[in-house]
């Protein structure tokens, strides 16, 4: 017996509910490729796609297709009473006869689809970026690095954490549509301006595409630097000028200098350092412990350094500071964790990035010697 069913994609503006036909004695899971099937352009896998019953539970109403919330998704925002109903997934295992059992067949949605997948977020990018950037991109980068923090106005450690995650100071101009896009996720709103005027092209095409490319799971360490590099390294470079940066893949476990996969450099002065891990059982927080711990304090009286970890799509940013005035031991600090196989945790890590190198310039103006990494 054939059903039908009433569904509708969420995060996305301008969708309509559209109906989609499936044997009543299949699985739930056939649903996804009936729902990629009825919409072409979404080409991540079936296990990317979401799928919530539009009801609040198992006695409640059924979403009227007539509702007012439904013309607010045209904005690709995800009204607070939708994102109630989307707290529990339905059972891909679960029979549709008895999942929709006692769905209404007219004038209802009954399935709630959001798309997981990071195939469509690059997507919508594509689809939205202009041609050429009329100098907008270099206008934003003048007017951001104009806001570098004073070497007097740095932050406290304590305070790190909570200046990373605030909204820039200078936003990013990006079209209306990728603006209204981005704004199901968390963070996005304190990057990014709406603009379709002066977008900032060169950025979107070097930086924000790149942020949004998809993190599979990879079998070697090597594999997975290029999105470590898309995550830090790649925005660094974009964003600061008299920067470079060494790469290190094979550096020793112990012993020696405790040299690190990464480092990143003012004008030869080390103000970012990171320890890589590739895909293989180890802690998140092992790779501090092997190195971090081991490396000697050669920057007088600067107040920190930055460091990050990775353990494949795992990244945590530190604070590296001096254990004690007369001490060279260094003390390492996380202020948070990222998951770069999540779209919403990489605008996180964008959003900290770019706000640590505010923060770079005047961490370069106190140092007077650097970690030899040689």
């Amino acid at each position: 017996m054939v059903t039908t069913l009433t569904c509708l994609l969420l995060g996305l503006p301008d969708e309509e509910p559209f109906d989609i036909e499936v044997d009543s004695q299949s699985v739930v899971d056939t649903v996804k490729a009936a729902i990629k099937a009825k919409n072409p352009d979404i080409q991540c896998p079936n296990r990317k796609l979401r799928l919530y019953l539009a009801k609040q539970d198992s006695g409640g109403a059924w979403l009227d297709s007539q509702d007012s919330v439904i013309s607010e998704l045209k904005t690709g925002e995800i009204p607070a009473k939708l994102e109630l109903l989307t707290r529990k997934s339905i059972d891909p295992q679960a029979l549709v006869r008895e999942v929709f059992s006692d769905a209404p067949p007219n004038k209802a949605i009954h399935v709630l689809v959001k798309v997981i997948g990071d195939k469509s977020a690059s997507a919508v990018v594509k689809s939205v970026m202009p041609v050429f950037d009329e100098g907008w991109t270099s206008a934003w980068k003048k007017a951001f690095n104009s806001e570098q923090v004073l070497p007097e106005a740095l932050p406290p450690v304590d305070d790190l954490g909570e200046f990373l995650d605030s909204e820039l100071p200078v936003k990013i101009g990006v079209p209306e549509s990728f603006y209204t896009w981005s704004r199901q996720f968390w963070y996005p709103e304190k990057i990014f301006k709406a603009t379709d005027s002066e977008p900032c092209v060169e950025f979107l095409h070097q930086v924000g595409y790149r942020t949004l490319c998809p993190v599979y799971r990879q079998d070697t360490k090597a594999s997975y630097i290029s999105h470590w590099d898309d995550s830090i390294r790649h925005v660094l470079e974009f964003v600061l000028r008299g920067q470079s940066s060494r790469y290190s893949i094979d550096a020793p476990l112990d012993g020696g200098p405790a040299t690190p996969d990464f480092v990143f450099m003012l004008d030869s002065v080390c103000v970012l350092r990171g320890e890589e891990a590739g895909p293989k059982p180890i802690l998140v927080d092992s790779p501090r412990f092997r190195k971090f711990d081991q490396v000697r304090w050669t920057h007088g009286n600067v107040p920190y350094l930055f460091g990050y970890t990775t353990d494949t799509s795992n990244v945590s940013l530190y604070a590296l500071t001096r254990q004690s005035p007369d001490s060279n031991q260094i003390r390492s600090r996380r202020l948070d964790s990222y998951n770069i196989s999540s779209t919403d945790s990489r605008f996180h890590l964008l959003l900290a990035v770019l706000n640590m190198s505010r923060l770079l310039q005047s961490i370069f103006f106190f140092s007077v010697r650097y970690i030899d990494v040689t």
